[in-house]
């Protein structure tokens, strides 16, 4: 299984259309974020970790929300989406593939690190976007019509044909 851990609102601030569209909140943002993300683990069946940054709220103790192929983890007070973004890293499987969707040099090192992969945001964009056109592409496919008029042989076509011309002509 491939996994993608995600720094949330790294994202959202290299995602600019992400905060552009609907009402420009913040929340309505990581929303779309994790709507996005969801649609593309659903089409891609990977797993996908979105961490978002709650160490500054006092008194937060964290929470995780887990749904098909998209779990969504805001950190408790004191711990940063980078911290918790290098432990989920440290803790997947031995012989994981896995990617951190991050602009931070620091934690794109440290995946490396890891043996994973880093990627952009412009890389995230992309790579959705390409699913999105392909689940498209997939769903509106015109399936070619099976029929035997076009793998039957012409003598026995015409057969068939002056056959319904005569059926035809006698009725």
């Amino acid at each position: 299984m491939t996994w993608l851990i995600v720094d949330g609102y790294n994202m959202i601030g290299q995602w600019p259309a992400l905060s552009a569209e609907g009402d420009g909140s913040l929340e309505d943002a990581r929303d779309r974020l994790n709507a996005r993300l969801s649609e593309y683990a659903a089409l891609s069946e990977w797993r996908i970790v979105v961490v978002y940054d709650g160490y500054r709220v006092k008194g937060n103790p964290g929470t995780r929300r887990t749904y098909p192929y998209l779990e969504i983890i805001y950190t408790p007070e004191g711990v940063t989406a980078d911290m918790a973004i290098e432990r989920l890293a440290a803790q997947l499987p031995k012989r994981s593939h896995f990617y951190v969707a991050s602009g931070d040099r620091l934690i794109q090192e440290t995946v490396l690190s890891l043996g994973g992969l880093r990627m952009t945001g412009t890389e995230l964009r992309r790579m959705i976007a390409d699913a999105r056109v392909s689940a498209h592409r997939l769903v509106h496919k015109e399936v070619p019509r099976s029929t035997v008029d076009g793998r039957i042989d012409p003598a026995v076509r015409a057969r068939l044909e002056k056959w319904i011309k005569d059926e035809r002509g006698s009725s």
